[in-house]
């Protein structure tokens, strides 16, 4: 039994079509904009110290909104299993989700649009929250309870 989970490759995901991905959000007072990020966590089923046992790996996005009429300007949250599900249904349908009540038309951008907002408006590269999301070298995976690198700016 191992102390951490092993990271096995999963199956793709409807997440994947919105992971590290910006979109354009319209709104009352401007543009506002939203970065999903992806990752996913496993949780722990049995075991003790040294020997655990996990469970499969999940999905969780992880969804940074930045708006002028947004209070606060700047949000994070996560999001798997059945919100996930809903969240992906909306991001499908040209809407996303801000606060809890809060619906937003929503345009998504190409990868190249989506990594200079990403830089512009969250000040984060895309390239390497990829990597940290990824599980590379440099990074590491969520585990419950925990965020994947410092993502703060």
């Amino acid at each position: 039994m191992s102390w951490r989970p092993t990271w096995d490759a999963t199956p793709p995901h409807r997440l994947d079509r919105y992971a590290f991905r910006a979109g354009e959000l319209g709104g009352t007072q401007g543009v506002g904009h939203v970065l999903v990020l992806a990752t996913e966590v496993r949780t722990q089923v049995g075991g003790h110290l040294w020997w655990r046992r996990w469970g499969p790996a999940r999905p969780v996005a992880e969804i940074w909104v930045a708006a002028p009429d947004v209070d606060p300007s700047y949000q994070v949250s996560w999001a798997d299993g059945d919100i996930l599900d809903a969240d992906i249904d909306r991001w499908a349908g040209g809407t996303v989700l801000v606060g809890h009540q809060d619906v937003r038309p929503v345009r998504w951008l190409d990868d190249a649009t989506s990594a200079r907002v990403a830089r512009d408006v969250f000040g984060a590269d895309l390239n390497e929250l990829r990597r940290e999301h990824a599980g590379s070298a440099g990074g590491r995976r969520l585990q419950d309870g925990e965020r994947v690198g410092d993502l703060e700016t």
